[in-house]
C-alpha cells in the first residue's frame, strides 16, 4: 500500500511538486526556513499534523541536507516527521495522542494495546507492524499475529515497500 505522497500519479503527489516548484523560485535557505516554520510551528497556530508531513517531505525532496543541516538538525527534523506520520496514522483510528505522548510512551505497550482494539482494522494492522519495526519490538506473538492479519488482509506487500517517509 503506497501512501498518496509516495503515489506519483496522485493528486496529493502533483500538488507536493506544485509547491516545490514555487519554492525553488525563492533562495534555498529562505525556503528551507519557511517549511521548517511551518512544520514546526505550536499547536495554537491550527496546523494539521498532514500539512505539517507535506511541509517536511517538501523540504526533503527539494533541499540538500547538507543545506537543511546549516539551518536545522537533519535528523531531529526525520524524527519529527516520523513521529508526525505516525500521529497521522493514530488520528486515522480516531486514537487522541500528542506528539509527547507518542514519545514518551512504551512503544511495545502501544503496540500491544493497538493490537487489542485495532487488529480488525487494516490501518491498524499496519501501524502495529510498522511501530513493531521501527521501533525494534521482538515479541514473536504479536508479530506472528500481526503477520497473519496482514494475510488475512492481503496486505502482506507492505512488508516489501521499505519506510513511508
Amino acid at each position: 500500500m503506497q501512501t498518496e505522497l509516495q503515489d506519483p500519479h496522485s493528486l496529493e503527489s502533483e500538488n507536493q511538486r506544485k509547491v516545490i516548484f514555487v519554492l525553488s523560485g525563492y533562495a534555498s535557505e529562505e525556503s528551507v526556513k519557511n517549511l521548517l516554520s511551518f512544520a514546526y510551528q505550536q499547536r495554537s497556530q491550527k496546523v494539521s499534523t498532514l500539512s505539517r508531513i507535506r511541509a517536511l517531505t517538501s523540504l526533503f525532496r527539494m533541499a540538500p541536507e547538507r543545506l537543511i543541516q546549516q539551518i536545522h538538525p537533519v535528523n531531529e527534523a526525520k524524527v519529527y516527521l516520523k513521529a508526525l506520520v505516525y500521529l497521522c496514522d493514530f488520528e486515522d483510528l480516531h486514537i487522541q495522542q500528542t506528539l509527547k505522548e507518542f514519545t514518551d510512551c512504551n512503544k511495545e505497550g502501544l503496540a500491544r494495546s493497538l493490537w487489542k482494539n485495532h487488529n480488525s482494522q487494516p490501518k491498524g494492522i499496519q501501524l502495529i507492524c510498522n511501530l513493531c519495526f521501527d521501533e525494534h519490538i521482538t515479541d514473536l506473538v504479536l508479530w506472528e499475529s500481526a503477520l497473519q492479519r496482514l494475510a488475512h488482509f492481503r496486505m502482506v506487500c507492505i512488508l516489501f515497500l521499505g519506510p513511508t517517509i
